[in-house]
């Protein structure tokens, strides 16, 4: 069911003149885990909180499983959510947290037992039941958490920013816990986010927001490897911007004469005629640093510095006419011994490169 979530056309204001939403269309399919990925005030939290029936669209429609969510109030939407600060309450133990969604809707002391100790079982936090948050580690009150989001067996799970708090090895691997939970039950998750490896780690799609609007939504390689505009190539990893002007086309490529001198060839994601202003994106681990002699459109460059990153190394470069760019490199290459000020030649295929108009 491939429209299982879906946004039509909606809108939000929350002062009558400007939209924090802009025509928002989305669909999203059952038991697909899909990330609203973007930076501050982009809207992917508001859309969220739609979704969620904590705010209420100022037009368009909102739509779960065909039923329309516009009017109905979040308890009965049938939907977990996951907070940044886990909402536990801090006087109902780890049980007692993960039971109130069940008590909230009146079930039978017997049923709640039984599905309380399911989903501490499935969390692996069976042994805690008894204890309360303020006893437990941030990654187990997470996991606590989302057992409750999880315990009534809804129709979808929203996760608001949820491993925001944690330190960055317990969120890597909070990160393959959750992908490793919806691969289990196979339910909808909706994720929200402003990390980029967050996102490329756990998503089977990608919406990146900006002011506003979905700017692309796809797999994670294809958001990658393909972005299209210049917001998303320079948001979802790293990217070097090379300006330019178009010169021609040459064998399907678009040739590109550079501000820094030399020319390259690239993919055009925009219409580009020869005259135009352009901006070619190429990411750091595609730029081939002293190539064979016989790789075309080599451009001098001038090593600045190199930067040490444990498994992998930068080093930042200026080309002739001062515009710096970074190659990324792995730890033990004999390319790293070179020193600062030393001449370099930098290079990238065809398929490396992408083509933008001016903005």
């Amino acid at each position: 069911m491939r429209d299982f979530v879906q946004f039509s056309g909606v809108q939000k204001t929350y002062d009558g003149e400007s939209l924090v939403i802009k025509d928002l269309n989305l669909d999203i399919a059952k038991g697909e885990f899909v990330t609203l990925l973007g930076p501050s005030g982009s809207g992917k939290s508001t859309a969220l909180m739609l979704l969620a029936g904590f705010e209420q669209p100022t037009s368009g429609t909102i739509r779960l499983g065909g039923r329309t969510l516009n009017s109905v109030a979040p308890h009965d939407r049938n939907i977990g959510m996951v907070f940044q600060n886990y909402a536990l309450f801090p006087h109902m133990t780890v049980a007692e947290n993960i039971g109130y969604p069940l008590r909230v809707r009146k079930m039978a002391k017997p049923e709640i037992a039984e599905r309380v100790k399911r989903a501490l079982d499935f969390v692996q936090l069976g042994r805690f039941a008894d204890r309360y948050p303020r006893q437990m580690s941030g990654g187990q009150q997470q996991r606590v958490a989302v057992a409750r989001a999880l315990v009534f067996d809804p129709a979808l799970v929203l996760m608001d920013e949820p491993l925001g708090a944690l330190d960055k090895k317990l969120r890597e691997e909070m990160q393959v816990e959750i992908k490793h939970i919806h691969g289990r039950l196979g339910i909808t998750m909706v994720f929200v986010t402003h990390d980029q490896d967050e996102a490329l780690t756990m998503s089977d799609r990608i919406a990146v927001f900006n002011d506003g609007r979905i700017q692309q939504i796809d797999a994670p390689a294809a958001l990658y490897e393909r972005p299209a505009n210049q917001f998303v190539a320079g948001f979802l990893g790293d990217t070097n911007m090379l300006p330019g002007e178009v010169a021609g086309e040459e064998a399907g490529a678009l040739v590109v004469a550079l501000k820094d001198g030399g020319r390259v060839r690239a993919t055009a994601v925009d219409t580009l005629s020869r005259g135009a202003g352009t901006l070619v994106s190429v990411r750091p681990e595609r730029l081939a640093v002293n190539p064979a002699p016989e790789t075309p459109d080599q451009m001098p460059a001038t090593l600045v510095e190199t930067i040490y990153h444990g498994a992998t190394a930068r080093m930042i470069f200026r080309l002739g006419g001062g515009t710096t760019v970074a190659a990324q490199l792995r730890a033990g290459s004999p390319l790293l011994a070179l020193e600062p000020g030393a001449a370099a030649r930098l290079a990238f295929g065809q398929s490396d490169g992408r083509a933008f108009a001016l903005s």
